[in-house]
């Protein structure tokens, strides 16, 4: 069944997505070399991709561009030095401005394409729409192995096929107050959120 993109803040969905993560992963590197961490850098190379990810980009599912291909109507010149979109778009800054703790997890491809997701539809609907998109669907259940990494364009064909139900942070988000459907369950890393304790997301125990 395709689900709306969206639910309305005074009638969460009351059902999260039937995925669920895994246990936190741990990773000891402390004291460990450099690049022992790499697991959690998150975005994968395309040489890894799956074949159904190759095939949607193949028969244009996903649109693709080169990364040098001109862009109609803009000239280096156009280009501002410097641009804060989050004072182009006020009604959204809340939005824009909340920076996701994805804990101790690889799972940053899922994270960018939540935080864009939520980001272009309430730009797109001049700040009507001032809901976040959730980073758990798309991390646990795009993949079957989101915290060891993924493709960023996975996760917009997910999307694209399925829509996308709203969540947050665990805790201590802008949005915490709206009932959301499926925030993120993994804990805070300690140098995001409360120190000396970690916070259990609503609805579990």
């Amino acid at each position: 069944m395709h689900r709306p993109h969206t639910d309305s803040p005074s009638h969460p969905s009351p059902t999260p997505p039937s995925c669920l993560p895994p246990p936190a992963p741990t990773y000891p590197t402390h004291s460990q070399p450099i690049g022992s961490a790499r697991d959690l850098c998150g975005v994968k190379a395309m040489s890894e991709a799956p074949e159904e990810l190759l095939a949607a980009m193949s028969n244009g599912e996903i649109p693709t561009i080169a990364a040098d291909a001109p862009v109609e109507g803009w000239t280096a010149g156009a280009v501002p030095t410097s641009f804060d979109s989050a004072t182009a778009w006020p009604k959204c800054s809340t939005m824009i401005n909340d920076i996701r703790d994805q804990s101790n997890c690889g799972c940053c491809w899922a994270f960018g394409t939540a935080e864009a997701a939520s980001d272009r539809m309430c730009i797109a609907t001049a700040g009507n729409i001032l809901l976040p998109l959730s980073a758990e669907e798309l991390c646990f259940c795009s993949s079957s192995d989101g915290c060891s990494g993924g493709f960023p364009l996975s996760a917009w064909q997910w999307i694209g096929r399925n829509g996308l139900v709203t969540g947050g942070q665990i805790s201590d988000g802008p949005f915490d107050h709206l009932g959301l459907c499926s925030d993120f369950s993994l804990p805070h890393c300690h140098h995001h959120g409360p120190q000396g304790k970690v916070s259990s997301p609503k609805g579990h125990t």
